[in-house]
């Protein structure tokens, strides 16, 4: 048996792709360099420090803002003497009472079976319903009545102090 030298046995084009070996400092020498006691302006600003002497210089800005701004509203409060400070007008509203002769017109829910009728946030059909009144329920009217396109609405209380819009056409008037 004729034995070859493994060197003829390897691909030619091998060798170039064969890199050097990778230098055992490499990390070291290819990362950016690190700020240092001695380093000038000139080396941080060129190394990104630009960044860090931009992010002083606004917050000195905004700080320097801020107190004139807060000096300003100091400057605006007048701490007058007791004395000269006009006195609270104390007295109460009036207030409305119903005579024993006023009562509100009232209606009751008719016409809807055991579905109910929505008392409804505002004067229409895609208005929020508040709540469901059911059948024979009475209503007070403490509004206007409404009519929004084909529908006429009124502004009610119920007996529970719930207020809201209610279909006209399902109620009757109580006399």
């Amino acid at each position: 048996m004729n034995q070859q030298p493994d060197s003829q046995w390897q691909d030619p084009q091998r060798e170039q792709f064969d890199y050097p070996p990778i230098n055992e400092d490499h990390r070291r020498t290819t990362q950016r360099a690190t700020y240092s006691r001695t380093s000038t302006w000139r080396e941080i600003f060129m190394m990104g420090g630009w960044r860090l002497i931009l992010a002083l210089v606004l917050l000195v800005f905004i700080f320097v803002v801020w107190a004139l701004l807060s000096d300003v509203q100091a400057n605006d409060r007048v701490d007058a003497p007791a004395d000269q400070v006009p006195a609270l007008d104390t007295t109460p509203l009036p207030t409305m009472t119903p005579t024993a002769g006023a009562q509100l017109p009232q209606v009751r829910v008719s016409g809807t079976g055991t579905s109910g009728l929505f008392l409804r946030a505002t004067a229409s059909r895609g208005a929020e319903a508040v709540k469901t009144l059911p059948e024979g329920t009475v209503l007070e009217i403490i509004g206007e009545k409404t009519v929004d396109g084909a529908m006429s609405w009124l502004h009610v209380r119920d007996s529970a102090g719930a207020e809201g819009y209610v279909a006209e056409s399902y109620t009757t008037p109580i006399e």
